[in-house]
């Protein structure tokens, strides 16, 4: 005895996608007439899931092939190709420098803040390190360790 309702995928809704998954699962599903949510609840059918993954490796290699052909003709194909699939020695590296006060970062229309006590960012992060000579890091640790509220003072607003 079968329990719930039938299932709605047939032979010609599976085929239907498996020929629209070149496009995203989302389009693909609404092409066949159920939700994106539909599919993943289908993919734990696992014949099924075979036939989306095969599916899907056949459109990446239609599209793969789409692209080696076109490079005779334009080579920006086949740098495209190389830099997708061969990221680590073909992808394109550009160095940007974004410079920004420590005090005021600004993300989105917003101002962050930070409750330094009357410090600035750049004292904070003043801090020994290996590199400096012993009075240099001596004085630093001073520095800081002054900035350091005691454990019972009241924190201001």
């Amino acid at each position: 005895m079968k329990r719930g309702p039938e299932s709605k995928l047939t032979r010609e809704v599976l085929r239907h996608i498996c020929k629209s998954l070149c496009n995203s699962i989302r389009t693909s599903m609404e092409g066949a007439g159920f939700s994106e949510r539909v599919f993943f609840n289908w993919m734990k059918i696992p014949s099924f899931a075979a036939a989306v993954s095969r599916a899907r490796a056949k459109a990446k290699a239609k599209l793969v092939k789409v692209i080696t052909d076109a490079s005779p003709k334009d080579f920006r194909a086949a740098c495209w190709l190389l830099e997708r699939s061969y990221p680590g020695e073909y992808a394109r590296t550009e160095t940007r420098i974004i410079e920004q006060k420590a005090e005021e970062q600004k993300m989105g229309g917003c101002t962050i803040l930070y409750n330094v006590g009357n410090h600035t960012l750049a004292e904070l992060l003043d801090f020994p390190t290996m590199d400096d000579p012993p009075e240099v890091a001596a004085e630093k640790q001073r520095r800081l360790l002054e900035m350091t509220p005691a454990k019972n003072a009241p924190v201001s607003a």
